[in-house]
C-alpha cells in the first residue's frame, strides 16, 4: 500500500503537473493564515507575474520573423529559443517547493520576477540566436519558479473560505494576457523595434516585486531542514534538457549526429532517474503519484493536447507573416481570436462541469478543438481580398 502524502493528497486533489510534483508540500497539511490586506490583494498580485509571462510569451510569437530577420537566420531556427525556455520550465518547476519552503515563498517569488526580468533584459539585448537562447533559458529559470511559488503564496496568505474566490481573480489576468499579446507585439514590431516586447516586462516586473514586498506577508510553513535531491535533480534536469534539445534538432537534418547523441544520452539518463526514485524515500520527482489513475490520465493527455496547443501559436504567426505576406500588426488582431474564445468561454465551463460531469464536456471540447485545429490547414492567402468559395 503506497503511503498518502501531501503531494499525493494534492495530485488526487486534481492540481497540475508542476504543482503535484514539486518538491516540498507544506500548505496542505498546514491551513493558511488569513492575508491582513484581503485575498483580493494578495490574488492580483500574483497575477501581475502571471500576466507578465502570458503577455511575454503571446507577443514573442509574433516577433519571430522580424526577430530572425534581424539575426540573420531563418526563423525556424529561432524556436530554439522557445525551447530553451521550456527547458528551463522543466529543469527548475520541481526545485520551486524545496527553495520556497527553505527560503520562504515571498523571498523565492520576488527572486524569480527580479530573474524573469534581467532575463528579458538580456533578451533585448540578444546579439545571436546563442545568445538569445542563452537569454530566454534565464527567463525561463525566473519563470519555473514565479508561478508555482506565486500559486504558494495565495495559498499560504488566503483563508481556506476565500481560496475560490482569490483563484478567480489569479486566472482573469491570465486571461487578459494572451487577447493583449499579439496585438501589441504586432504594433511593436510594425511600427518600432522587436527588442521593445521583452522591456515590456520591465515596469510590470518593478511593480510586482514592489507590491509582493509591501502586501504579501512572508508565510513560512514549510519544512526548513527538508534534504535537497539533488541528483535526482541533476539527472531529471539533464534528462529532459538532453530530450528537448533532441526533439527540436530532428528537423535539421545536418544535426544528425548531435540529435542522435542528445536523444540517446536523455533516453540513459531517464533510465537512471528511475532507478535513483526507487531508492530515495524523496525524490525530485514523485513516480508514485502515476499510480492515481486520474493523474496518470491527465499527465498523459494533458502531454498530448499541449504539443497541439503549443505548436498552434508558434505556426500561425510564421504562417500569415511568411507565407501570406500580412503585417505583423494584422498578424495580431487575427492570432487573438483563440485567446478571445477562451476568455468568453472560461465562465460557461463551471455550469457544463456541474450539469454534465467532466467526461462528456471534455470529450466534445475535444473534437470540436481537434477540428478548429484541422481547419487551419484551409487557411489561403487569396482570402484576404476575395470572398473564398467552399465549392
Amino acid at each position: 500500500m503506497i503511503p498518502t502524502t501531501p503531494r499525493r493528497r494534492l495530485a488526487e486533489a486534481g492540481a497540475d503537473d508542476g504543482d503535484a510534483l514539486s518538491f516540498g508540500g507544506g500548505p496542505i497539511d498546514t491551513p493558511p493564515a488569513p492575508g491582513p490586506r484581503g485575498y483580493r490583494t494578495v490574488a492580483l498580485v500574483v497575477a501581475c507575474a502571471l500576466f507578465m509571462q502570458q503577455l511575454d510569451a503571446t507577443v514573442l510569437t509574433i516577433a519571430l520573423p522580424a526577430m530572425a530577420r534581424d539575426l540573420g537566420v531563418a526563423p525556424s531556427q529561432l524556436s530554439l529559443a522557445l525551447t530553451s525556455y521550456l527547458v528551463a520550465l522543466a529543469m527548475f518547476i520541481p526545485a520551486s517547493g524545496y527553495l520556497a519552503d527553505r527560503w520562504g515563498p515571498r523571498t523565492v517569488f520576488c527572486t524569480a520576477i527580479a530573474t524573469f526580468v534581467l532575463g528579458s533584459i538580456a533578451c533585448a539585448q540578444a546579439w545571436s540566436v546563442a545568445s538569445l537562447v542563452a537569454a530566454r533559458f534565464l527567463q525561463g529559470t525566473g519563470g519555473a519558479m514565479m508561478m508555482p511559488v506565486g500559486r504558494l503564496v495565495l495559498l499560504r496568505s488566503v483563508s481556506r473560505d476565500d481560496l475560490v474566490a482569490a483563484l478567480s481573480w489569479l486566472v482573469m489576468p491570465a486571461l487578459v494576457g494572451p487577447i493583449l499579446g499579439p496585438p501589441i507585439g504586432g504594433l511593436i514590431v510594425t511600427y518600432f523595434n522587436w527588442r521593445w516586447i521583452f522591456y515590456l516586462n520591465v515596469p510590470f516586473g518593478i511593480a510586482g516585486v514592489a507590491l509582493a514586498l509591501v502586501l504579501i506577508p512572508d508565510v513560512r510553513e514549510g519544512d526548513r531542514e527538508a534534504v535537497f535531491d539533488w541528483r535526482g535533480f541533476a539527472l531529471a534536469g539533464a534528462a529532459l534538457a538532453a530530450l528537448v534539445f533532441g526533439f527540436e534538432l530532428t528537423t535539421r537534418p545536418t544535426a544528425l549526429p548531435v540529435t542522435v547523441g542528445l536523444l540517446g544520452a536523455g533516453a540513459v539518463m531517464i533510465i537512471l532517474y528511475l532507478r535513483h526514485a526507487r531508492r530515495v524515500p524523496h525524490a525530485i520527482l514523485d513516480l508514485n503519484l502515476l499510480t492515481i489513475p486520474s493523474f496518470r490520465i491527465s499527465v498523459v493527455a494533458g502531454s498530448l493536447t499541449r504539443i497541439t496547443q503549443g505548436a498552434q501559436p508558434f505556426l500561425l504567426p510564421l504562417m500569415f507573416q511568411l507565407g501570406f505576406g500580412i503585417s505583423a500588426a494584422k498578424t495580431g488582431t487575427i492570432t487573438l481570436a483563440s485567446a478571445l474564445g477562451a476568455l468568453i468561454v472560461k465562465p460557461i465551463a463551471p455550469g457544463l462541469i456541474r450539469r454534465f460531469g467532466y467526461r462528456d464536456p471534455l470529450l466534445i471540447v475535444v473534437v470540436v478543438a481537434s477540428l478548429g485545429y484541422a481547419s487551419c490547414a484551409m487557411f489561403r492567402p487569396d482570402c484576404r481580398y476575395r470572398r473564398c468559395s467552399l465549392s
